[in-house]
């Protein structure tokens, strides 16, 4: 639910008249392997990435963007894999990113991490 929350909250504040910023977190890891730095999603997690996508399906995203994990990327691919296109990676701390979005004028998708929603918003 939380993960929804963020997606409607984030659209609803990003929207402009020609495109619309999408920023989620990404979907639940799995937490079964312990000390695994980069862990894959959770089947709850896989089924939310499905979900992302039917909300999304109807809204012509032209870009996605993700961090380099698994969990990110992952998140981002079904929606990606429905609209035909490849997820491009940022980097968190990477002012030039922002720039690179702001300048984009059709619907994107960011998956972030719960440390960089917010910062993703705010930058935007």
């Amino acid at each position: 639910m939380k993960y929804f929350a963020t997606l409607l909250f984030c659209s609803f504040i990003l929207t402009s008249c020609s495109h619309t910023y999408y920023v989620v977190r990404h979907a639940e890891k799995d937490a079964s392997i312990q000390g695994d730095r980069d862990p894959a999603l959770s089947e709850a997690g896989k089924q939310r990435t499905e979900n992302l996508k039917e909300i999304l399906k109807d809204d012509n995203i032209a870009y996605a963007f993700a961090t380099n994990t698994v969990r990110a990327k992952s998140t981002a691919q079904p929606t990606a894999d429905y609209f035909h296109i490849t997820i491009q990676q940022y980097s968190k701390t990477d002012s030039a990113f922002f720039v690179q979005l702001k300048k984009l004028e059709k619907n994107v998708l960011i998956v972030g991490h719960s440390n960089t929603v917010k910062i993703i918003v705010n930058e935007l």
